[in-house]
């Protein structure tokens, strides 16, 4: 019972993205760093998303306590501070999912398309990108292997008890 209950809780883990992007306005540049989490129905849970560098313009935290989520897809996320007006804009190149793996950002062209990863006021628009997670073990293998731990630990107790 304990076991199910415990591959249960892996197998409906939080998905953490992490985010990692380079941004360029004129001669300017900015880093995009942090992560966002994922529950298992893909709803955005908690996110810290850092914009720095010499286009300040462009430089902001994104929290849950300073910025919310504007959410319209699995392939786009926008994190909006309305106390500065700043937000990054983060398009990816195919939806992210609960099995991990890398995503690219799609490049940037200035704000002049809806499909452009950004960082505004002052538009730093991505020159490279991509968020990432580590890859999460499929639910059958932890069943696998959480059953053959039991199986060693009866086989354990019952020559013990012999």
């Amino acid at each position: 019972m304990v076991l199910a209950v415990g591959l249960a809780a892996t197998a409906s883990a939080d998905t953490i993205w992490n985010v990692s992007a380079s941004l360029a306005y004129n001669s300017l540049t900015n880093t995009a760093t942090g992560s966002f989490t994922l529950d298992p129905s893909l709803n955005l849970v908690t996110w810290n998303i850092v914009v720095s560098g010499t286009n300040t313009q462009a430089n902001n935290t994104f929290t849950p306590g300073n910025s919310f989520a504007v959410l319209p897809d699995t392939t786009h996320f926008d994190f909006y501070d309305p106390g500065t007006s700043q937000f990054v804009d983060l398009y990816l190149q195919s939806p992210v999912t609960n099995a991990g793996g890398i995503i690219a950002l799609l490049l940037g062209d200035g704000g002049a398309s809806r499909n452009s990863t950004i960082a505004c006021p002052g538009c730093a628009t991505l020159t490279s990108g991509i968020v990432s997670t580590g890859a999460v073990p499929e639910p059958g293998t932890l069943a696998l292997l959480g059953t053959g731990i039991f199986g060693l630990a009866t086989l354990l107790r019952r020559r013990l008890i012999k």
